[in-house]
């Protein structure tokens, strides 16, 4: 919920992977721990992400 705090660690390759491979996921909300700032990563982007480079 935008304006709470949580404390996760969640390695960012895990959490791709995580996102790839639940076809009920729609994406990702990440959240900086410095900055209240966030980014959506959708699902195929995570999948794409999580291949990694060709």
């Amino acid at each position: 919920m935008p304006g709470s705090q949580r404390d996760v660690g969640v390695p960012g390759a895990v959490l791709l992977r995580m996102a790839a491979e639940d076809p009920s996921c729609a994406g990702i909300l990440a959240d900086s721990a410095t900055k209240l700032i966030s980014i959506i990563i959708s699902r195929a982007s995570a999948s794409a992400i999580a291949q990694g480079p060709v």
